[in-house]
């Protein structure tokens, strides 16, 4: 049996994705496949040379604050931005699992970034919510 990645009381990798929520029973799919990032250069250079900001976007879109998606993502070494990806997929009903979560954001994070951010506008009518102003 597989340990849980993080000390949350989980006893394997299945307990913890059912306790997150991240076993899919969902039937739709991402609308841009992970590697159609070009087709889109603004949402990809924002992606790749601003990493945080555009997962405050994200984040903004799924119903999180900007500051603290912004944050945490850059503080996480990228943990949050796979849970981010598990809760992006939540909110749209697509397919997936937390294994496959993990293994987007690490090995290919710019790509699964920018189809996140393309997903959340595309659904979202093309514009982020604006952030609150301090």
């Amino acid at each position: 049996q597989l340990a849980c990645p993080l000390d949350l009381g989980c006893h394997s990798v299945k307990n913890f994705a059912q306790k997150h929520n991240t076993i899919s029973t969902m039937t739709s799919d991402w609308k841009f496949p992970l590697f159609s990032c070009l087709q889109d250069i603004p949402a990809c250079a924002c992606v790749t040379c601003c990493g945080g900001w555009a997962l405050g976007e994200v984040g903004l879109h799924i119903g999180k604050p900007w500051l603290e998606t912004c944050c945490f993502n850059c503080l996480s070494c990228g943990w949050y931005a796979v849970k981010m990806r598990g809760d992006v997929r939540a909110k749209f009903g697509i397919q997936g699992e937390l294994p496959q979560d993990c293994g987007l954001m690490y090995c290919c994070g710019c790509c699964a970034g920018t189809q996140m951010l393309r997903e959340c506008r595309s659904r979202s009518g093309g514009a982020a919510p604006p952030r609150p102003r301090p």
